[in-house]
């Protein structure tokens, strides 16, 4: 479907496989804060990041070299460029969130609204550039 519809792999990775790999963190962790069991709800959705970008990209990369960026289609030009404006939002989201996380040592509803709102802003981002 992604083929027909001329979506790149790169995006599909990003959302739909993303999504599937995250469930079972996801569910985990919800199961965990039902239970007051906040510190294994956010040292499970941590440790399970760094462990699939660094030890994951990581072993993949000695086996294969991979790409990090493929070819897209952006205004009917092939391009390989880094997606800035994404990258941008994502790391000012991540910026504005650290003082409201430490100042009261917990990710409160507005912290999780705003990461709610990164997340589909960036995807918003990354769909409207293509």
């Amino acid at each position: 479907m992604a083929e027909y519809y001329h979506i790149p792999k790169l995006y599909i990775g990003l959302s739909i496989v993303a999504l599937g790999t995250s469930l079972p963190e996801l569910a985990t962790s919800l199961v965990a804060v039902v239970r007051q069991e906040n510190e294994i709800s956010v040292g499970n959705l941590i440790g399970s990041n760094i462990f699939n970008i660094l030890f994951v990209l990581g072993g993949v990369g000695l086996i294969e070299p991979l790409s990090v960026l493929e070819p897209v289609m952006r205004n009917g030009i092939e391009t390989t460029e880094f997606p800035h404006l994404q990258f941008l939002v994502m790391t000012g989201f991540g910026l504005v969130l650290l003082p409201i996380c430490y100042r009261k040592n917990i990710i409160g509803r507005l912290s999780g609204l705003l990461l709610l709102c990164g997340y589909f802003i960036f995807y918003w981002q990354l769909f409207e550039g293509r």
